[in-house]
């Protein structure tokens, strides 16, 4: 929060709650009017979402390419790791079956010389299909996010009276991002009287991955460190058994996501671990999964303990 107040200009305050990644925001701008004279807003052009959305530009140097093209292949072996699910597990007569995400079905029959308008983008998992007979128009008229909304109806503020606008920011990349503060800008051109006036706004907003990235860490962490305790011990050996490993894995992703919930949820002043993000989640979670329930009880006991303070 910050409170602008400078001799010939508007007195504003930015209201902006931490935006968690991966979700549009909503910031606002409380507008008072300091002077003896009404005052016109002709416009606020709201700062860009580009430094919340993914790069789609590679630097030039073989360096910058090969680093932009590293992070690419990360992302989409995480992507990929992390999308990948199991539709059904069969051991002698007993089935498990896991249901994926269920989508919208959509079934539209045009007839002809019509015309559909689409406003609202279908999601990934939407089922959607159009007879498109002759001489119909489908027309795709989602909003584009790539420039800050501009705010352009002009309003006025009477004397030391207040006024309020708000615009949206959106954030992409919830899997991997950090814990981090940006300083971004408004711009408000204004009228005093015949007096034609622009001011710049800082507007600083915090970013903080979402809880399903950490729970997404921890889990995948887990997984492989109970695999790599697998592997050291021999997982070929004759005390290996199918079941139980299927149920030693269930218990670990059930420790994992407990886990981390209580832990993102500690205070990072009380707490002797907190997790902020994936790549935290995941070192817990791989240590969790190679040491077993031991490191779980002492987290977990460690956590109430911090509570009960």
């Amino acid at each position: 929060m910050e409170n602008i107040e400078v001799k010939g200009l508007l007195s504003v305050e930015v209201k902006a709650p931490p935006i968690v990644a991966g979700t549009i925001a909503t910031v606002s701008l409380i507008i008072r009017n300091p002077f003896s004279e009404k005052v016109v807003i002709e416009s606020i052009q709201a700062p860009t979402s580009a430094p919340l959305l993914p790069s789609q530009t590679v630097q030039a140097g073989n360096s910058s390419r090969d680093d932009y093209m590293g992070q690419g292949l990360i992302n989409r072996l995480l992507t990929n790791f992390l999308n990948f699910r199991v539709k059904e597990i069969s051991f002698g007569s007993l089935t498990a079956e896991f249901p994926g995400p269920r989508g919208r079905n959509f079934h539209i029959n045009m007839e002809p010389q019509s015309k559909l308008t689409v406003k609202t983008p279908f999601g990934p998992n939407d089922n959607v299909h159009i007879n498109n007979a002759e001489g119909a128009e489908v027309v795709f008229d989602t909003p584009n996010t790539d420039t800050g909304p501009d705010i352009s109806k002009e309003r006025e503020i009477p004397p030391y009276q207040e006024d309020l606008a708000s615009f949206e920011l959106q954030t992409a990349n919830w899997l991997l991002v950090k814990p981090k503060a940006l300083e971004l800008y408004a711009l408000i051109k204004f009228r005093v009287g015949d007096e034609s006036r622009s001011q710049v706004v800082p507007v600083t907003v915090s970013v903080q991955p979402p809880v399903k990235s950490i729970v997404l860490g921890t889990v995948s962490g887990g997984i492989l460190g109970w695999l790599a305790r697998q592997l050291n011990k021999g997982i070929l050996s004759p005390e290996f058994s199918a079941a139980a490993s299927i149920v030693s894995v269930l218990g670990v992703i059930v420790m994992a996501t407990i886990l981390a919930i209580v832990l993102s949820r500690q205070d990072s002043s009380k707490g002797f671990v907190t997790l902020e993000d994936f790549y935290g989640a995941f070192v817990v979670g791989a240590i969790l999964g190679y040491t077993g329930t031991q490191y779980f009880e002492t987290s977990i006991r460690a956590a109430v303990g911090n509570q009960n303070l």
